[in-house]
């Protein structure tokens, strides 16, 4: 491409000294050379010669027209969606949904920068024009003659606008109603058919002709050529500058953050600034392809309507210096964030295609499902370990050794792929442990034991707690929760054998456990029903090392909160702080988790999803075995099937959940919350794991998926307010 400009700069159109010459002679030889120049050369090459010499006097009109109404628009935004504004990864972000003043500034933005463009587009054709046919004309005047037209260059604009709404409406149509590929079809169809009206701008400015008569010079102009001048504008048009700005923002969007503001700024302008000038430049192309009687008289009367001649030199500096201001002046409001915008760091997990495969086999090693996330647990550092089990699947570890989790390692939580009953916690130590029941193959019957994993693999620090035989021809239906304090581990476990239904903890000095103590304080009403719900069940420790353990039951959705008396749970006391829920609503809500935590004064918070009130629940109990508990409802969620993550830091209760397609975090104050949205799903979101740091920032690790009918796309990401 450069050799082909550099070879046609030598034959541009007119130089700089090239004014059209006076006489029938001079006529003559201008209109032979016009015809020979214009004819002979392509208009991709005339355009890049065009750039190659008068770049920056090209960049000018749209760099004056639209630079200031970027910046207007961009100091303008805080103003109307101030709660919508985040700084992601050091980068300003628009996270919410659309409101009546972000709507009603995009339609001001819109009704401003339409006819901007317009006349920045239209004052650029000029100068292209001029530089073409040997008549150069400064940017002051080029721009002087463009707003003289401004209104029916507005309407002109809004015309082609409202033909490729029309184009692309009918394409979306067609692939809702009908099938993908007749509307993609159509779409190429009838964007060919309507390309001539890109040379209606060039016509109503360089001619001088209305709206519409310029529409219909802008067919007439291809009626010889019906077939290679639309795809010639495709390709100048559409295509090729479609190819540079995805090329060049992919290059942006890696470089610090003003460099790519300031990039991305310079991109836009240059790209209206040859796009303006292809149009004018194959304008003119079409004029000489029917080189006839009537065409000399044309592109003389284009010469004749040119403005005055060339003016002062373009500075280059000048232009350079308004193009990165952009860029220089929201890197700076970034880094200060004077106004006080929520910070947040949001970063997708680098899994590979094989850590997303669905073979679990040993040849190809462990692979995560968007199903599998389970827990989130984060060490100094800070180093994350998420726990990946889904319904019948083995337990697996999830290891980043930052939270950009752009490294990260998948091993199994045990020697045996079959573990399926297994459950997580967190290690005072960093670790974290994991209780498994899993299949010994030798003694052909179940075993629980614990092992401990670090950021690279576990092992089993001691010999099985617990065996369990299958020779009565009983199948293994239990559920597991664990938790770890420095004094030791402790395991819960809901067992159904035929109408016994128990909660049995079981008290580890060490992870060895090789003395256990077991006790079996509690006997339930009803089953834990929902092997798929690995968070019907949950334990921690309150600040004296009394466990507490969180229920959800299986056929009503009451919570149940089992407070143990002692240290080993030799007793309990069994509150129930959640209604139930009728038979039919449970039965629709599918997931039914929830999440527990325990305040330093010893009373429990329970979070958990209702399906009655599609949202939220936060049950703040009053004292440690919950006889009363103040409700907060959070604000609604389609989501309320997914437990939230709970977290406490200080005396605030930290909520996680989703509402809609966004991330929100609420700070809870007993009953008082506020919320903040921290990150927005592309697609849909899925599964979330909460942990908070040494800080007491919460991190999130969540599932961002796109559903399909084949294998879905998602992805793993990893998101912490900087609150």
């Amino acid at each position: 491409m450069t050799e082909n400009c550099l070879a046609a700069e030598g034959s541009e159109l007119a130089d700089d000294g090239g004014a059209v010459a006076d006489g029938d002679s001079g006529e003559d030889a201008w209109a032979e050379r016009m015809k020979t120049a214009l004819v002979g050369t392509s208009a991709l090459r005339i355009v890049c010669t065009l750039a190659l010499r008068h770049l920056f006097t090209l960049m000018v009109p749209a760099t004056v027209m639209l630079t200031p109404i970027g910046l207007l628009a961009a100091a303008m935004l805080p103003i109307v969606a101030a709660d919508h504004l985040l700084v992601v990864n050091g980068r300003i972000e628009l996270v919410g949904d659309a409101s009546m003043p972000l709507f009603a500034w995009l339609g001001g933005l819109l009704l401003v920068s339409v006819p901007a463009a317009a006349v920045a587009g239209a004052a650029t054709m000029v100068i292209a024009a001029g530089r073409a046919l040997g008549r150069p004309v400064h940017w002051r005047s080029a721009l002087q003659a463009a707003v003289r037209r401004v209104r029916g260059l507005t309407a002109l604009a809004f015309i082609q606008l409202a033909l490729l709404a029309l184009t692309l409406a009918v394409g979306a149509a067609l692939i809702v109603f009908l099938n993908p590929w007749v509307g993609i079809a159509a779409t190429v169809v009838i964007g060919l058919v309507l390309m001539p009206t890109l040379l209606a701008m060039p016509a109503f400015v360089l001619e001088g002709l209305g709206p519409f008569g310029a529409l219909s010079r802008g067919y007439r102009l291809v009626a010889t050529m019906r077939f290679t001048s639309p795809i010639l504008l495709a390709i100048s048009m559409i295509i090729l500058p479609g190819l540079a700005s995805r090329g060049l923002g992919w290059v942006a969007d890696r470089l610090p953050y003003p460099v790519d503001i300031s990039m991305n700024s310079v991109t836009a302008v240059l790209l209206a600034a040859l796009q303006a000038a292809v149009l004018a430049v194959i304008f003119l192309n079409r004029i000489a392809e029917q080189w006839h009687g009537v065409s000399r008289p044309e592109l003389r009367a284009i010469v004749d309507r040119l403005p005055e001649q060339d003016g002062p030199r373009t500075r280059m500096a000048a232009v350079l210096a308004v193009l990165v201001l952009p860029g220089l002046l929201t890197g700076a409001f970034a880094a200060v964030n004077p106004l006080g915008w929520v910070e947040v760091s949001d970063h997708v997990a680098g899994l590979s295609p094989v850590d997303e495969a669905g073979d679990d086999s040993h040849d190809h090693g462990p692979s995560v499902r968007s199903q599998d996330l389970t827990a989130l647990y984060v060490s100094p550092g800070p180093k994350l370990a998420m726990y990946m089990q889904a319904f019948d699947d083995p337990p697996k570890m999830l290891t980043c050794p930052d939270l950009t989790c752009a490294d990260l390692d998948i091993f199994y939580a045990g020697d045996d792929i079959f573990d399926r009953i297994a459950a997580a916690a967190a290690l005072p130590d960093g670790r974290t442990v994991v209780a498994s029941w899993d299949w010994d193959r030798a003694e052909r019957n179940h075993r629980l034991r614990l092992v401990a994993c670090d950021q690279a693999r576990c092992s089993a620090p001691g010999k099985p707690i617990a065996w369990w035989s299958r020779d009565d021809g009983q199948i293994l239906s239990t559920k597991l929760a664990v938790a770890a304090r420095p004094g030791g581990v402790v395991l819960v476990q809901a067992d159904e054998r035929d109408d016994d239904k128990t909660l049995t903890f079981t008290s580890c000095r060490d992870l060895g456990c090789a003395d256990p103590v077991r006790h079996t304080p509690v006997r339930l009403k009803r089953d834990i029903k929902g092997d798929s719900d690995k968070h019907s069940l949950k334990l921690a420790f309150g600040p004296d090392g009394r466990p507490v353990a969180a229920v959800r039951d299986g056929d009503t959705g009451a919570v149940s909160l089992v407070t143990c008396e002692t240290a080993d749970c030799a007793s309990a006391t069994v509150t129930r702080p959640g209604p139930p829920v009728p038979a039919d609503e449970v039965a629709e809500a599918g997931m039914r988790g929830l999440s527990l935590a325990v305040r330093r004064d010893g009373r429990p918070v329970i979070a958990y999803g209702d399906p009655r009130a599609g949202a939220i629940k936060l049950l703040d109990c009053q004292d440690r075995a919950c006889s009363g508990a103040q409700s907060t409802t959070l604000a609604g969620s389609d989501h309320y099937n997914v437990p939230p993550g709970l977290g406490l830091s200080a005396d605030q209760a930290l909520v996680a959940t989703f509402v809609g397609k966004h991330l929100v975090v609420y700070s809870c104050q007993g009953t008082a919350c506020r919320a903040a949205r921290i990150a927005k799903a592309r697609y849909s979101p899925g599964r979330l794991a909460m942990s908070l740091d040494q800080t007491g920032r919460p991190v999130i690790a969540w599932i961002d998926a796109r559903p399909s009918l084949r294998e879905p796309e998602w992805s793993l990401r990893v998101t912490s307010p900087l609150i």
